[in-house]
């Protein structure tokens, strides 16, 4: 199944099989994680960004010892996830309806092994979402040696991407 937001791919779900990964931005984003821990390693992962949870029910499906919480700021979006997609929460993933920026801010430090970027509003990363100090909350909840991977909708000049990065860099 595909999720269209405002008329965007934004999510693609294979009902029968939670393994499958169409997007090739989130098969990177599962190949920096196999690399970065081993695959019966329990971890913690954050999703910035619902849509049809398509990263956090692959990785409850292929990872047995990972907990994933999934951080939907719209209800709309999550009751969609839930009804039309089986979205469901289990020990392994936890859907959420809140604005991630708080609910990252009220996290414990060290919390988290993977944080994954994956909001947008009209096709950019919301400003809240990309700051200097929204990514020093990130660093701040990860542990020592996780991952921050965001997912950046962008075209040459990569204008954004640039900006995005020079944010991550301070």
């Amino acid at each position: 199944r595909m999720v269209l937001l405002d008329g965007m791919e934004a999510s693609y779900v294979d009902i029968a099989d939670p393994a499958h990964l169409e997007f090739s931005y989130l098969r990177r984003i599962r190949d920096a994680i196999d690399e970065s821990f081993p695959a019966r390693a329990e971890i913690d992962v954050v999703h910035i960004g619902g849509a049809g949870c398509a990263l956090a029910r692959h990785l409850a499906a292929t990872r047995p010892a990972c907990r994933n919480e999934v951080l939907e700021y719209d209800p709309r979006v999550a009751a969609m996830a839930r009804r039309v997609l089986g979205v469901h929460n289990t020990p392994r993933l936890k859907l959420r309806v809140v604005d991630a920026r708080p609910a990252l801010e009220a996290r414990a430090d060290a919390s988290a092994d993977v944080v994954v970027g994956d909001a947008f509003v009209d096709g950019l990363v919301p400003a809240h979402l990309s700051t200097v100090e929204f990514a020093e909350h990130v660093v701040r909840v990860l542990r020592p040696g996780g991952l921050y991977a965001l997912n950046v909708i962008d075209a040459p000049p990569l204008r954004i991407s640039r900006m995005i990065a020079a944010t991550l860099l301070r």
